[in-house]
């Protein structure tokens, strides 16, 4: 009988033990940031966030992967470091940045965990709005991704608006900045007007295909010869259809850039009564000409004023993070961050 109890009383011993121990190994501090321990679901969560930006660094894909793509070297660098490395830095940088929050009273915590729970009780107030039939905008429901990157844009730009009165940004910084970009940035839409040929060979058979770049041909003689497209396109019924004709001004570019960007593109460059050769991009052909066009000018800085602003104001808000994650102690154990990271991506 005493053994008996004396066995029972080994086996809970044991159960107690174990409990303990898989307690301590699970509270092992892996990853500290300034003293504070990095969970494992967050580090996984930026691990995971970083696998495609690091695999198109070095080149690679998933289609493209072997069993020693992250630990072999390439061009001296393993790509499992460099994950290390950048799952780090955007931990760091989220930590600096809602340790900036909280001390501007923005939220009160700030920990992972906390934001994952705000997510989820923002989720369930707006799918009680949907089911009520009232309006919700932006998503109907975050991601925990989608909600970090909705908190952070909040801060910065809460940051921006209560600190515009006492910004560092001068006269001379907008001035320079105008500068930089203006023919990138500031340029007026110029006022074109063009005729273009549009083929795309996915809807066409071969046999039609074989015609109309035979038309194509044609089409382009013409315009060598000093006449338009239309003198030929628009008269000749079987090819009708491919042939377009478009003013574009500042009111409908983004239209014209949505619907037919590549022929945007093809003619950016084009002059006054200039044409393109024949183009075959995207699996499309494209003749272009150009019947007249207007240089517009540029947006004046005055005009300008309010959008400079805004993006150096973002870029200083940016260095001011920057700064603050420059300082940031990081005690890691890289061998089990290691051994975790090979466990995620399963290698």
């Amino acid at each position: 009988m005493k053994k008996k109890y004396l066995i029972y009383f080994v086996l809970i011993l044991m159960l107690i033990l174990s409990f303990f121990f898989l307690k301590s190994v699970k509270n092992q501090k892996i990853l500290e940031i300034n003293s504070n321990a990095v969970s494992e679901k967050e580090f996984l969560f930026f691990l995971n966030k970083q696998v495609q930006p690091v695999m198109q660094k070095f080149n690679n894909n998933e289609n493209n992967l072997n069993n020693d793509f992250w630990t072999k070297e390439i061009d001296g660098v393993r790509p499992i470091d460099k994950l290390l490395e950048e799952t780090i830095y955007s931990i760091k940088r989220f930590r600096a940045t809602y340790e900036h929050a909280k001390s501007l009273g923005y939220v009160d915590k700030i920990s992972f965990e906390d934001l994952d729970h705000r997510k989820t009780f923002e989720n369930l107030a707006r799918a009680e709005k949907i089911k009520k039939g009232h309006r919700v905008y932006g998503l109907s429901e975050f991601s925990t991704e989608s909600y970090m990157t909705y908190e952070m844009d909040t801060f910065e730009k809460k940051y921006i608006e209560d600190n515009k009165e006492n910004t560092n940004i001068t006269d001379e910084d907008r001035l320079s900045y105008y500068e930089k970009n203006k023919d990138l940035i500031f340029k007026k839409t110029d006022d074109i007007k063009i005729d273009f040929i549009k083929i795309r060979q996915d809807y066409l058979s071969e046999e039609e295909m074989t015609l109309a770049e035979k038309e194509l041909d044609k089409a382009y003689e013409l315009l060598e010869n000093g006449k338009h497209l239309k003198d030929y396109f628009s008269q000749n019924d079987s090819i009708k259809k491919y042939f377009y004709e478009k003013d574009i001004n500042e009111s409908n570019y983004s239209i014209m850039l949505k619907e037919d960007g590549d022929v945007l593109e093809l003619a950016k460059d084009l002059s006054k009564s200039e044409h393109s050769n024949i183009v075959n991009k995207n699996d499309t052909f494209y003749l272009i000409e150009i019947l007249d066009r207007k240089d517009n000018g540029y947006h004046s800085l005055a005009e300008s004023k309010e959008y400079i602003n805004k993006v150096l104001s973002e870029k200083e808000y940016e260095e001011l993070i920057d700064e603050k994650l420059k300082d940031a102690e990081v005690k890691a154990d890289k061998e089990k961050l290691y051994e975790l990271i090979k466990n995620n991506l399963r290698i």
